[in-house]
């Protein structure tokens, strides 16, 4: 990598360090939790369920909050190989986010080399039935409509981005 090259090993460096995020929305202020946006768009439901409901009859809207049918259980899993890790990693979108482990750009250069650590942890999960605490991890932001409007108002909040750790291909 960059032999000889040291443009290379300083822009690498200089994205290990400061790795580049998407500033392109303007994201609400930090003063709402996590509890104000589920009350908010729950009560959205609700009014759209009680709205829905003087028109139409109950019997065609139970099935709203209806408890969900559990899934199949399934009984295993195929173990995942290096080319499937190597794979998604080089597959992965080019953004970077704050939970990342590594610059996405460096995932993808590196991938032969982070593919059987990566392997090892999925395939233990998989074995085990049990996700580690440290990969159970994500950002969910909100963005705005528009970004003129006022980020404070959760009226205006729109379309949730969710990011995970590891890679989310």
């Amino acid at each position: 990598m960059g032999h000889g090259k040291p443009n290379v090993l300083f822009k690498t460096i200089d994205q290990i360090l400061h790795p580049a995020t998407d500033r392109s929305n303007s994201h609400p202020s930090s003063s709402l939790t996590c509890h104000d946006f589920s009350s908010f768009f729950r009560n959205k439901i609700d009014n759209i369920y009680s709205t829905l409901s003087h028109h139409k009859p109950s019997l065609l809207l139970d099935h709203l909050y209806a408890p969900p049918v559990a899934p199949p259980a399934l009984s295993s899993f195929s173990p995942l190989s290096i080319a499937d890790v190597s794979g998604l990693l080089l597959k992965s979108t080019t953004a970077t986010y704050p939970l990342d482990p590594w610059p996405t750009n460096l995932a993808r250069l590196f991938a032969s080399d982070l593919a059987p650590s990566i392997l090892h942890t999925l395939n233990l999960s998989l074995d085990s039935c049990s996700v580690p605490t440290a990969l159970k991890l994500a950002q969910v932001t909100p963005d705005l409509k528009k970004p003129s409007l006022d980020p404070t108002d959760i009226e205006f909040l729109s379309h949730l981005q969710s990011h995970f750790s590891l890679k989310n291909s």
